[in-house]
């Protein structure tokens, strides 16, 4: 009890130790968007965004009271903005951004989450803002890549590795069976410099094996739709030019765009040339920050901007970047159909058991929606297919009525009979029909031709046989000979 009140009374006096790092995602997922047809993507460098308490030197706040000020102002940034998933540069920890949380308006909208790096020196990790939770725990890799690379322009002699002290990838369902790969990072500064330029282009390269590892497969098989890597790279485009034209010593940006085929897309090139800039004070600057997206993803985009409504200055404890952001449309729900075992379809598409290819006949669609239109057929096994949902034809390639022979249903329509009576009473004609000449005719019932199995060719005449249109009501049945070919 004594130990309680002194570390309470130690909480009130010094506060609680903030929390370093929240990368943990909610058993139970949450969409907290309110127009869940779109979602906005955007990259922020909030710039040192710290708690005042014993900051590094490098830090511009000399107080908490000062660091405070400056979340407030980029909170109230954040809620003119509403990007759906913010992705921030130079953040101190978790704390921190529960503090801009409570000062934002729509702060009830938003989770954070931050995995903490390795930048030892400035103490700044890349965190996460989002409506929508990421389907896992945030990861990093702990890779390093040697240097220089081959091809390299870069005019430094010096060799070592690398890996990138700043970064977190996530996955992010945007819709329905509607799933991307989300890159963030902060990549080493000074763009000009080229004592960092092989350090650099090691740390691009670094991320570009890494998205390889983890998305190339699902790319190709469709399982992931897209990848974005956006942050503040700290680097210029070869390919789009910014503002005043900078140009960059290092292949940074190339080399990130080549981890997927084809190339991710430059979203950039969507700004005009006088807005492309998204560092610096005075209404002008440099573009460091940059969105890429694989190019299917890059298709859905609707809007694309760098917001500038803002001035960026420190002296006004706002930013030293603008924010740049992105609005996908993303496409219409699909449904889509389980090619698993019957174990793993969704319960409206249960298997219909099995029963054998003869005991087939029109079975009266079920008026409940989704509803199955196989009854069970007794003792046959379990049928290889899903049946087709009430009244509809049954799914190409099922076979309803599948006899150990893997028959493909013959016609829309026809489902298994589901009656063991029906099933005795139909080897017991079948019998008949097969004592007596080519076939039969059925007075006042239904006549049928007996289905082909798979795709093989029918030879000659195909015996017929009659069921009775109620199936668990089967009647006596006349059979009459069929005239052959040479007989009408």
């Amino acid at each position: 009890m004594r130990l309680a009140a002194l570390a309470a009374v130690a909480g009130l006096c010094c506060g609680a130790a903030p929390l370093k790092t929240c990368p943990d995602a909610p058993a139970v997922k949450g969409d907290r968007r309110a127009d869940k047809g779109a979602v906005t993507i955007a990259s922020y460098n909030l710039y040192w965004l710290f708690d005042g308490d014993s900051d590094p030197a490098a830090a511009p706040w000399g107080t908490p009271a000062e660091a405070t000020k400056h979340a407030k102002v980029m909170a109230r940034e954040l809620d003119r903005l509403q990007a759906d998933i913010f992705v921030f540069v130079e953040v101190e920890h978790c704390s921190v951004l529960d503090d801009v949380i409570g000062f934002m308006a729509t702060g009830s909208a938003y989770r954070r989450y931050l995995l903490q790096g390795t930048d030892y020196a400035t103490g700044q990790d890349v965190a996460l803002l989002t409506k929508i939770d990421p389907l896992f725990t945030l990861e990093r890799t702990d890779n390093r890549t040697d240097y220089p690379l081959p091809g390299t322009a870069c005019t430094d002699t010096a060799t070592g590795s690398s890996g990138v002290s700043k970064h977190f990838y996530a996955e992010f369902e945007l819709a329905p069976s509607f799933t991307i790969g989300l890159v963030a990072v902060h990549l080493l500064a000074w763009p000009d410099a080229q004592a960092r330029c092989n350090q650099r282009e090691a740390q691009a390269a670094t991320i570009r094996g890494m998205i390889g590892e983890q998305w190339a497969a699902r790319l190709a098989s469709g399982g992931v739709k897209g990848v974005v890597v956006l942050g503040d790279y700290n680097d210029y485009s070869a390919e789009v030019l910014d503002e005043p034209g900078s140009r960059p010593v290092t292949r940074v940006l190339d080399i990130i765009k080549n981890a997927t085929t084809p190339a991710m897309v430059e979203l950039s090139s969507s700004v005009p040339r006088v807005d492309r800039y998204s560092f610096g004070s005075g209404g002008t600057g440099e573009l460091i920050d940059h969105i890429l997206m694989t190019p299917a993803l890059a298709d859905l985009v609707s809007a694309v901007g760098i917001d500038h409504r803002e001035s960026a200055s420190k002296n006004q404890l706002a930013s030293d970047h603008w924010c740049f952001h992105a609005t996908l449309t993303l496409p219409a729900a699909t449904t889509t159909t389980t090619t698993g075992p019957p174990s793993q379809a969704p319960p409206t598409q249960a298997a219909c058991p099995e029963c054998p290819a003869a005991a087939c006949a029109s079975v009266p669609p079920s008026s409940s929606p989704g509803a199955v239109a196989c009854p069970p057929c007794g003792s046959a096994g379990v049928a290889t297919g899903s049946p087709a949902s009430s009244g509809g034809p049954a799914a190409e390639g099922a076979a309803p009525c599948d006899g150990g022979d893997k028959a493909a249903a013959p016609a829309a329509g026809r489902e298994c009979a589901g009656s063991l009576r029906l099933w005795l009473a139909v080897v017991l004609v079948l019998l008949a029909a097969a004592a007596a000449f080519a076939g039969g005719v059925c007075a006042g019932h239904h006549l049928r031709a007996k289905p082909s199995f798979g795709r093989q060719k029918s030879f000659g005449r195909q015996p017929t046989f009659c069921i009775d249109p109620d199936p668990l009501s089967p009647t006596v049945v006349e059979l009459r000979s069929l005239p052959s070919k040479g007989q009408a």
